[in-house]
C-alpha cells in the first residue's frame, strides 16, 4: 500500500467506504442477518425491529431513472420494516440521494467524519499509563469479556444487546477480524477491533466504559493495536469518528477524507 500523501482525496474516500462495506457485510453473514446484493445496492433485513439492523448498506444506481428505482425500494421497505436505515458514503450514486430520501421522510441519525491514518508516520512507541494492558481476543470467554465491555461502554440499549450478541458472536474474532480488550489494573475497560480488508486496516468499536474516560486508555489503547497493525505490513489506517473521538484521532495523526451519513426511517 503506497503512502497516504500519494492518494488524492477521492481515492482515500474510496478506501474508507470499500473498508466499511467489506465490514458491513462480513457482520451480514451472521445468521441473524438476511442479505440481498444486487446490482444496484445491498440490503441487509432481520427479525428485529431496530433500524441498526434493517436497510441499505450501498448503493450505486446507474441507470437512467435512479430516482424511480430509489423511491420504488423505499415504497417496498416502508411496508416491509417498521424502521431502516440507508447509508450514504462519498461514493454513493447518484449525487442527490440524500436529497431523494430526505424528500421521503427519512432523517440524518447519524454522520461520522471518515478518516485515515499513514502508519509508518505515526507516533506509535509512547505509551503513558503503566498500569494498561492491551490483550487480543482469542477464546469465547474473552469474547464473553470483550462483549460486555463493549456494551457497557458504547451504554447500548437493553432491547438491542441480544441482536448485537448475537451478530459479533458469529462474526468471531480470527482474520479478517481482530478484536482487543484494554485491561486497566487488571479490569476491562476498553474495547477495540480492527477488521483487514481493501489493503488497509479499519478501526472498530472503539469504547471506554465511562468511569475510565478521560485517562488517556483509548489513546494508549489505539497506539498499541495500530503498531501492531504496522508490524503486520498494514501502512493505512481507517476508521469512522464519533464527535467524541475526532479531537483524540486528529491528534494521533488522522485526518479527515469524507463524510459517512447515516438516514433512518421510523414508521
Amino acid at each position: 500500500m503506497k503512502p497516504i500523501k500519494l492518494f488524492d482525496a477521492h481515492e482515500m474516500a474510496l478506501l474508507i467506504d470499500k473498508n466499511q462495506l467489506s465490514y458491513d457485510l462480513h457482520l451480514a453473514q451472521s445468521d441473524e442477518i438476511r442479505l440481498q446484493i444486487t446490482d444496484d445496492y445491498s440490503l441487509i433485513s432481520s427479525s428485529h425491529p431496530s433500524a441498526m439492523f434493517n436497510g441499505v448498506l450501498q448503493t450505486s444506481i446507474s441507470n437512467a431513472n435512479p430516482e424511480f428505482a430509489i423511491r420504488k425500494l423505499l415504497g417496498i421497505l416502508k411496508l416491509e420494516l417498521s424502521a431502516f436505515c440507508w447509508k450514504v458514503w462519498s461514493t454513493t450514486y447518484p449525487k442527490n440521494l440524500a436529497e431523494i430520501l430526505e424528500s421521503e421522510g427519512l432523517f440524518v441519525s447519524s454522520n461520522c467524519p471518515g478518516m485515515a491514518a499513514d502508519l509508518d508516520g505515526m507516533e506509535l512507541s509512547s505509551q503513558t499509563l503503566e498500569n494498561i494492558l492491551v490483550k487480543q481476543v482469542c477464546t469465547e470467554q474473552q469474547m464473553k469479556i470483550w462483549l460486555d465491555t463493549l456494551f457497557n461502554g458504547f451504554q447500548i440499549n437493553d432491547e438491542n444487546i441480544a441482536m448485537y450478541q448475537r451478530v459479533l458472536t458469529d462474526s468471531g474474532y480470527n482474520h479478517p477480524v481482530k478484536h482487543y480488550l484494554a485491561l486497566y489494573d487488571g479490569q476491562a475497560v476498553a474495547t477495540a477491533s480492527c477488521f483487514f480488508s481493501d489493503g488497509v486496516v479499519g478501526i472498530y468499536w472503539v469504547s471506554t466504559l465511562p468511569k475510565f474516560r478521560g485517562k488517556g486508555i483509548a489513546g494508549d489503547m489505539m497506539r498499541i493495536i495500530l503498531k501492531e497493525a504496522l508490524s503486520d505490513g498494514y501502512r493505512v489506517a481507517i476508521l469512522q469518528s464519533s464527535a467524541k473521538g475526532f479531537s483524540l484521532y486528529q491528534r494521533m495523526g488522522f485526518a479527515k477524507f469524507c463524510e459517512n451519513v447515516r438516514y433512518q426511517w421510523q414508521g
